[in-house]
């Protein structure tokens, strides 16, 4: 490793990057959500597959991920209808909890829903990878929670003023309002639906009906302003349009 190889190293890798920069100068994100050249010519659907700014991507866990089928079903399944496999004693106020066939439904669909998720990442997205990676995704959730812990200052020891069919119809709301392709084509409708697969799966997993009451312990007022700041951050973290994209990606090789 002499002067002249050094030299000679760094004058290749800076024409090989200057080419690359030259290639992709004009790769623009556009006001629809696609990218494309200064032709008009379309490169990508929708800007890295989810349309979200690398400056806001995350390394997070996804928890239904590593689980066991005994501790998935431990940390997620609710009946209400049977004393020992409902909520924890003391974690909601006297009468929320009626033990409804209308609450067990939505219960036993939420529960559904999360073991579909968790067989679609085993088997289709990750079906090797190792259960304690983490993987990138915007807006951190559990911060977020544990700020609304700071914030509203929860007492663990107080019952929840929550309902857990308001839990779910929330998150389920907030799950349809995380627009990246707008439209209603079917085109757009699977490209919206793939641009936010994982992260609407990480949503359901960190904020089911079980977790927010016995582990974050989270009242009305809290939960509330979880569901708006996540709406906000992942605006927030949506790329803009007229991002210049291929210079970025050349130079970030």
């Amino acid at each position: 490793e002499g002067l002249i190889d050094t030299a000679v190293k760094t004058a290749e890798t800076g024409y090989i990057q200057r080419r690359l920069v030259k290639a992709l100068e004009d790769l623009m994100v556009c006001y629809d959500g696609t990218v494309r050249n200064s032709l008009g010519d379309l490169i990508q659907f929708v800007y890295g597959e989810d349309g979200i700014d690398g400056a806001f991507i995350e390394r997070q866990f996804i928890d239904t991920y590593g689980y066991s089928h005994k501790a998935f079903e431990r940390a997620y399944r609710v009946d209400v209808t049977d004393p020992a496999r409902g909520f924890s004693p003391g974690v909601l106020q006297v009468g929320l909890d009626d033990s409804s066939l209308e609450l067990q439904a939505k219960l036993d669909e939420e529960y559904s829903q999360l073991r579909d998720d968790r067989k679609v990442l085993r088997e289709f997205i990750f079906p090797r990878a190792d259960p304690a990676e983490q993987h990138s995704l915007p807006v951190n959730l559990s911060r977020i929670a544990q700020n609304a812990q700071q914030i509203f200052r929860i007492d663990r020891r107080k019952p929840s003023d929550l309902e857990p069919a308001y839990i779910i119809d929330s998150v389920k709301e907030l799950c349809k309002r995380l627009v990246v392709v707008p439209g209603d084509d079917p085109l757009s409708r699977e490209a919206q639906d793939n641009a936010t697969l994982m992260f609407r799966m990480h949503l359901r997993a960190t904020f089911a009906a079980r977790r927010v009451l016995e582990e974050f312990h989270l009242n009305r007022e809290a939960f509330e302003w979880v569901i708006g700041e996540i709406e906000a951050r992942f605006n927030q973290s949506l790329v803009n349009p007229g991002e210049m994209c291929g210079t970025l990606a050349a130079q970030s090789i």
